[in-house]
C-alpha cells in the first residue's frame, strides 16, 4: 500500500493534501474552473439573450399599445417607444437581433470549445 494511506490522523491527511496539491491536474482543473465560471457563461448567454431579446422585438408591434401604457418612457435598445411606427422599427432591429444570435451561437459553442481545449490542455 501507498504510504500516504497507511498514515492515519492528520499527518496522514497532510500528506494527502500536498499530494493532490503537487499535481498539475490539479491546478489545471482550478484555472479551468476560474475561466469557465466567466468565459463559458459570457459564450453561452450572449447568443441566447440575442435571440430572446430579437422574439421580444419583433412581438413589438402587438405588444408596444400595453407595454406602453404600463411603464411610461419605453424604449426597445435605443427606439424610443411611443408610436405604432417606432413599435415597427422595433421588430425591424429585433429581427436583426434575432438574426445575429443565430449567426453568433456556432462561434461562441466553438470558442468556448477552443477555450476548454487551451485552458485544460487536451
Amino acid at each position: 500500500m501507498d504510504t500516504a494511506t497507511e498514515a492515519s490522523g492528520v499527518p496522514g491527511l497532510v500528506k494527502r493534501a500536498l499530494q493532490v496539491l503537487s499535481r498539475h491536474s490539479t491546478w489545471r482543473d482550478w484555472a479551468w474552473a476560474q475561466v469557465s465560471l466567466v468565459a463559458s457563461w459570457f459564450l453561452a448567454v450572449v447568443p441566447l439573450l440575442l435571440f430572446a431579446m430579437g422574439l421580444f422585438g419583433i412581438l413589438m408591434p402587438v405588444l408596444w399599445d400595453p407595454w406602453v401604457s404600463t411603464w411610461d418612457n419605453s424604449w426597445y435598445g435605443f427606439i424610443r417607444l411611443e408610436t405604432a411606427r417606432s413599435a415597427n422599427w422595433a421588430a425591424g432591429l429585433g429581427a436583426v437581433w434575432l438574426l445575429l444570435g443565430l449567426w453568433i451561437g456556432p462561434y461562441a459553442l466553438r470558442g468556448q470549445a477552443k477555450l476548454a481545449r487551451a485552458v485544460l490542455g487536451r
